[in-house]
């Protein structure tokens, strides 16, 4: 709609009492992304702000500029004097305004000095639709203007000169523009130049406005997106001496997590989950002012991470079971596996909330390739995880007793004599197929070997330290006789009592390697 320029006079008798609004705790932010970020400074002393915008304009669909502004419940009014602006558009604009919210679309009236075309009354009546206004023209500053909202009625005035030193409000216009109950009002600094700053004066700043009682100028803004360690912000209520902070995954169930004075209008939760909705509060004291229950998504992965076992990773047993973190939004994970990293075959699909697989024994020394697909709750969105790789074990654990039937181990090392080991065959063991020759323990190879049952595995075989007096199990076990000093002198200097794991290597038939592990106790002063 076209601006139209018009000469419209009106008096207005206000009775209401004015109030000063020095002392009052305003907020400031750009509106819209202007191209030049903006600024406010007060001066106590004088009365007077000097506020700098940038900005494309506050018409059409949305608006940028700089904003400084206070909360709103019902009513209310304000009026500053424009000491001077800087001529950065013929349609920069200055002056107070009413806005139902902090966006750049929002509902709004407002009173503007424009850099060249007077004054403008300017107001949107549906969120981010377009723009009307009326225009007196010839008016230029000093000017004293004002934005009034009377329930759903918004005023604009400003303090016309009718004989030499004969003030008097003076209507432009008004629209009725129907609005929440808490709105902003504040005033505007646009320079309609994205380019430039408009450094705006004023002063005599009057607002006419009930208490707000209640915290305001809440940061993260409602269902926003943000990191593992935010900083929760807001503006006191008027009356507040202290603030209550209450945050919870339960809106129905917050609790005070912080007590913060006046002045220390903030709280970091400290690292929080990923992927989590959190409800925050801010509860005003005295009196119990609480502000809205806002909430904030925790960001995280969209993809599923932290393998276990890690990309890359060696010596992989072939029992190993596979198991990731999920992603942001997964209801399912889709599990591939193979040996070509291009091949992958979909071998399982887990719900949300079990993470893991066990693709059952594996072949050994063998690179497998793997990868998590995270699908959401539509069955359709899929986030295609990265590849991961590990490399199974090259040897292939057997279990091993020293001196069988005897526990615990002892090595004597003052002993002419021998050492017996034994292989432990199993039924995933044939120990008739290990080649003997390839034997050695802690790096010595074996004097004598036989095949006899002589003793059963260890069911613990997570304690590599375990013994047993557990006899034969019905399976065949390679026994080897090691030569005691040789034994000794691979081990080097030990220490009475010591606890050490001796280790054995060996091949099958097949050139597989294998590989046991036992303890012996070291007895240097002699004896068994």
């Amino acid at each position: 709609m076209c601006r139209k320029f018009i000469f419209l006079v009106s008096f207005v008798l206000v009775l209401c009492l004015f109030g000063n609004a020095w002392g009052l705790v305003w907020g400031q932010k750009d509106i819209g992304n202007p191209g030049i970020p903006g600024s406010a400074s007060y001066d106590a002393g004088t009365g007077i702000w000097t506020i700098s915008g940038s900005g494309h304009d506050i018409w059409g669909n949305g608006d940028g500029f700089y904003y400084v502004f206070r909360p709103l419940s019902g009513n209310g009014s304000l009026q500053v004097n424009l000491v001077s602006m800087d001529v950065t558009s013929y349609w920069a604009k200055v002056g107070p305004a009413v806005r139902e919210t902090l966006e750049s679309g929002s509902k709004h009236a407002m009173t503007a000095m424009t850099g060249t075309n007077g004054i403008q009354f300017v107001w949107r009546v549906n969120t981010d639709q377009g723009s009307d206004d009326f225009v007196r023209g010839g008016e230029t500053w000093p000017k004293e203007l004002r934005i009034t909202r009377a329930s759903d009625e918004l005023i604009s005035e400003f303090n016309y000169e009718w004989l030499p030193g004969l003030f008097m409000w003076t209507e432009i216009g008004r629209i009725t523009i129907p609005m929440n109950t808490d709105v902003t009002i504040g005033m505007v600094v646009c320079a309609t130049n994205n380019g430039a700053l408009n450094t705006a004066v004023l002063d005599n700043v009057v607002l006419t406005a009930p208490p707000y009682e209640k915290p305001w100028d809440l940061s993260p803004a409602d269902g926003a997106t943000v990191s593992l360690t935010p900083t929760l912000s807001w503006l006191p209520g008027d009356s507040a001496t202290s603030h209550d902070v209450l945050m919870g995954t339960d809106p129905a169930a917050l609790s005070v997590v912080a007590t913060k004075p006046l002045g220390d209008e903030s709280y970091n939760p400290g690292p929080l989950e990923i992927c989590t909705v959190y409800y925050w509060q801010i509860v005003e004291q005295p009196g119990d002012h609480a502000g809205p229950v806002l909430n904030f998504n925790t960001t995280g992965p969209t993809i599923a991470y932290n393998p276990s076992p890690p990309d890359g990773a060696e010596e992989v047993p072939l029992d190993v079971v596979l198991s990731w973190l999920p992603g942001c939004g997964a209801a399912q994970h889709d599990v591939y596996l193979g040996t070509e990293p291009a091949a992958l075959a979909l071998v399982a699909t887990k719900p949300s909330g079990d993470e893991s697989y066990n693709p059952g024994p594996l072949e050994i020394c063998t690179v497998y390739y793997w990868r998590i697909d995270g699908v959401e709750a539509d069955g359709t969105t899929v986030h295609t995880g990265d590849v991961w790789s590990f490399t199974t074990k090259c040897k292939v654990a057997v279990d091993i007793d020293i001196k069988p039937l005897s526990c615990p181990n002892p090595l004597n090392v003052k002993s002419k004599g021998v050492l017996p080991v034994a292989i432990l065959g199993s039924e995933d063991l044939d120990v008739t197929t290990i080649d003997v020759t390839s034997i050695r323990l802690a790096g010595v190879a074996p004097i004598r070997s036989s095949y006899e049952d002589v003793a059963a595995p260890l069911s613990d075989k997570d304690n590599e330290c375990e013994c047993t007096t557990e006899g034969p199990d019905g399976y065949a076990d390679l026994t080897l006789k090691f030569e005691t000093q040789e034994i000794v002198n691979a081990l080097g200097e030990v220490v009475d009592g010591e606890v050490l794991a001796l280790t054995l290597t060996a091949n099958l038939s097949d050139g597989t390697a294998i590989e046991g592990r036992d303890c012996i106790i070291v007895l240097s002063k002699g004896g068994e």
